[in-house]
């Protein structure tokens, strides 16, 4: 068969000849005709047709290549010509002249010879379209390449991804995503092993940033790349089920990330930004990902709902690629003279992006737009230009200690408050139970927290409890819902402390020499470092034990769980959990950090009740004073009228003058909001009046979200100077104002900092004022709506060590802008003060 002869019943397309019924092969304008591989349609005599009009130098005939079909052409050039003539992907295999022995048996010998190529029309839409001969052109004599007539008898079953020819005008050197833009590259090369690094910046929580699949069909082996809810997720599957690591935090929207994924056989492994790296490994025995498709990046244009499952996400990504490695090469992302990009689809340069800015408040997506700009897709809640309006109330979270938020008519309203908490928002204590909430769990209980970080290479925890029983879970976290995979959990068994940990090749079981006494208060302390593990339960020896070899990590994804699980079938086959504690957990401290407040950090409760028993007997605090047990002690909260050890003396006003006393687990809270109830705000202005021989401690502290990418505003000691910082939303760092006055010393100290837009201001006393600009770009705080004072159960991970102290002191005076707070003060009756303040330093 010549090259441009098909048989009876078939008609040359871009890949070889195919059926009749599955082309059209003519068109009556440009608007209904693709052209492929670098052609542009022109009209000539009224009839559309392909043109290539680039053209090879002599020059070009020196350095020959060999094309993965088995030709081997005169220049790289003009394999691209021959592609662009033939509508054929055409791509190097390698530098030189095809070797002997390339091509199959059926193949016969090449020759080099000068040919003629036909000038072949594009696929086309039309329904009513007939096929049209060929047109012929004589190609330049320096133009040359090895022919087979076999070669040309190619049959596809699918049309190919329509993609438009570059346009000479764009020149892009960071190519911008819109959502439906994608690249096409070269299949990656990954049977074995493969790395991957990519630097971008997402203007949208969800997108993906490449796919590479097995089939046509989607199904089979692929890897992918994407944002899901913020997070960046790798996945892969080898034919056992997918694995899926993501990252431990969200990234920052609009600001350059660094991402590298790397997988050797069955192990993979996520690294972020200044994050924990997260790996894991391939359930089964296959180890070889088999991958026949090309890479695409930015979007799938002809995607199923197979991929969109695999990768996790269907939108497309949204923001800018400045580079990608594959393995040891940097790829060439500039269009569109870079060789390694096969197709794109409405590329544009990030420089003209006009999402940029992120225009969208509260999550929402932003479309770029030439006509319009720019769009915001708001979630669901919102609405406004910029998704602005808050429609659910309950989005922002308002009820505190781990309380439901229920959605009321006409934009309210309501919390269900946990046990104990009472209040619109629940971060107030019940008058009938003012004390701090101690969880008492039936054996049916438990709470379920966030997943434990920072425990990868090591950590430590006590914990003080009471049991009732001798047998139940303390605590339980995993990796996976199949029984397997890593894990830790500390349990009761017959009154004795089981210490359980599992770092994927084998667990550690570390028992306590002694089973503990029930109805009382107990300590234990567990650690582990590597495959290392100590138990040591209240003043007894230290027990040690060790996991097997060779792993020493611990990689956790699913929730802690305190107290129960609400599943025993999930939990891992090692873990010795086999029921629920009956009994009381007083305190946690996890890797230093205390978590006295074990229903404010819960992000889901049952069955949990409030504790009542020794050490706080009935009576013990007097005048309606409320105890707090200390573990084995207690102290009495006094209301507003007594004050001494069991509130036992009346205060009278001649007495002294009445100052709160911070000792460093005393946070406060307090509605934040403007005069027309918005939590944004342009300026902040905040005084205070204190006393404090501590160097460290938060004093004021708002936010919104749960990690430093959100706005927050805080005004802390360090090193017994005082700072102000804030967050906007365009800060990359930390970034603080700090006063050069040293207010630890014993002294009454009055401070007043004052935010107006980007410009912030501190000054202690009559010293002068110290100022600073925050980072361009955004003027306005976006908080909660909830003011800590003395410092907040709820911080993000980032902030500076002295930010996580509570502060420890006497405060005679709060105006946070121009109103004062005493008042609100003096009602918090659990609320300990300064007696004799003259006499006292805090």
């Amino acid at each position: 068969m010549k090259c441009d002869i098909c048989p009876l019943g078939t008609i040359l397309a871009p890949d070889g000849c195919v059926d009749e019924s599955q082309v059209n092969m003519t068109a009556s304008s440009c608007n209904e005709m693709e052209c492929f591989h670098g052609a542009r349609c022109v009209e000539k005599d009224f009839i559309p047709q392909c043109s290539c009009d680039f053209k090879c130098s002599p020059e070009d005939s020196r350095d020959p290549v060999c094309g993965y079909d088995g030709n081997t052409y005169g220049s790289e050039c003009q394999m691209r010509l021959f592609s662009c003539r033939y509508q054929r992907p055409i791509n190097i295999r390698y530098y030189g002249i095809c070797r002997k022995g390339y091509q199959t048996e059926r193949e016969p010998a090449t020759t080099l010879a000068s040919v003629r190529l036909p000038k072949r029309r594009s696929y086309v839409k039309r329904p009513d379209s007939k096929s049209t001969r060929e047109v012929t052109q004589i190609l330049p004599q320096n133009l040359y390449m090895t022919t087979r007539i076999s070669a040309m008898n190619i049959t596809t079953t699918a049309l190919p991804i329509l993609a438009f020819p570059p346009d000479p005008e764009i020149k892009i050197e960071v190519p911008s995503f819109s959502g439906r833009t994608f690249m096409e590259l070269y299949k990656l090369e990954a049977y074995t092993r493969l790395s991957l690094e990519i630097e971008f910046k997402s203007f949208a929580d969800d997108g993906i940033l490449l796919y590479n699949g097995q089939t046509s069909t989607k199904s089979g082996d692929f890897i992918s790349l994407s944002l899901k809810d913020g997070f960046v997720e790798f996945r892969y599957n080898l034919g056992s089920g997918a694995v899926v690591l993501r990252s431990l935090q969200k990234v920052i929207l609009g600001k350059y990330q660094r991402v590298v994924a790397k997988r050797y056989l069955k192990d993979g492994m996520l690294a972020v930004d200044g994050q924990e790296s997260v790996s894991g490994r391939s359930l089964g025995t296959l180890s070889s990902l088999d991958l026949v498709e090309n890479l695409f990046v930015g979007h799938v244009p002809v995607a199923s709902k197979i991929v969109y499952a695999n990768i996790g996400v269907e939108n497309g990504f949204i923001g800018c690629i400045r580079r990608l490695k594959i393995d040891r090469r940097e790829v060439n992302l500039k269009y569109p003279t870079s060789k390694e990009i096969l197709k794109s689809s409405g590329l544009s340069d990030c420089s003209g992006n006009s999402c940029s800015a992120m225009p969208c408040k509260n999550g929402g997506t932003c479309l770029s737009s030439e006509k319009l700009k720019f769009k915001c897709i708001c979630k669901d809640g919102f609405s406004g230009e910029n998704c602005e309006f808050d429609l659910n109330p309950c989005i922002s979270n308002p009820c505190g200690d781990g309380s439901t938020c229920v959605v009321l008519p006409e934009g309210n309203y309501a919390c269900k408050c946990l046990p104990g908490r009472s209040g619109k928002q629940c971060n107030k204590p019940k008058k009938e139970a003012k004390d701090l909430l101690i969880p008492d769990f039936t054996g049916r209980s438990y709470l379920e927290l966030p997943t434990l970080h920072n425990v990868k290479q090591a950590f430590s925890m006590e914990i003080w409890f009471l049991p009732r029983t001798a047998d139940g879970v303390l605590l339980y976290d995993g990796q996976l819902l199949n029984k397997k995979g890593d894990f830790v959990s500390l349990n009761l068994k017959n009154g004795f402390i089981n210490f359980l940990f599992n770092l994927g090749s084998g667990s550690a079981n570390i028992t306590s020499r002694k089973p503990v006494s029930l109805n009382e208060w107990h300590s234990i302390k567990i650690s582990r470092y590597g495959r290392q593990g100590t138990l040591k339960i209240d003043n007894d020896t230290t027990v040690t034990g060790k996991s097997k070899q060779p792993l020493t990590e611990l990689n956790l994804s699913l929730p802690l769980y305190i107290g129960g699980v609400p599943d025993l079938r999930y939990v891992h086959r090692d873990s010795g959990i086999e029921k629920g504690f009956d009994g009381a957990i007083q305190r946690i401290v996890m890797n230093g950090e205390p978590w006295e407040h074990l229903t404010s950090k819960a992000v889901r409760a049952s069955g949990i009740r409030n504790y009542k028993g020794p050490p706080c007997t009935d009576g013990i605090c007097l005048h309606a004073g409320v105890c707090v047990p200390e573990f084995n002690s207690y102290k009495c909260h006094c209301n507003a009228k007594f004050i001494g050890e069991r509130c036992e003396k009346r205060i009278r006003k001649k007495d002294f003058q009445r100052y709160v006393s911070f000792n460093g687990t005393t946070y406060l809270s307090f509605p934040y909001k403007n005069t027309k109830g918005s939590r944004s705000r342009k300026s902040n202005r905040f005084q205070i009046r204190f006393r404090t021989r501590h160097s460290s401690g938060l004093l004021f502290w708002t936010n919104k979200g749960s990690s430093l990418k959100g706005d927050y505003l805080a005004v802390a000691l360090i090193d017994g100077y005082p700072e102000l910082s804030y967050n906007l939303g365009k800060q990359s760092e930390h970034w603080a104002i700090r006063s050069d006055q040293r207010v630890n010393d014993g002294l009454w100290h009055s401070l007043t900092f004052h935010r107006k837009k980007r410009l912030g201001e501190i000054r202690v006393d009559r010293s002068h004022t110290v100022s600073n600009m925050s980072e361009p770009g955004a003027t306005d705080l976006n908080t909660d709506g909830i003011l800590w004072i003395g410092g907040s159960p709820k911080l993000p991970f980032g902030l500076p060590v002295a930010y996580y102290q509570g502060f420890t002191g006497c405060v005679s005076s709060i105006i946070i802008d121009k109103q004062p707070l005493q008042h609100l003060l003096n009602e918090k009756q659990s609320l300990d003060y300064c007696e004799n303040f003259k006499n006292q330093i805090s």
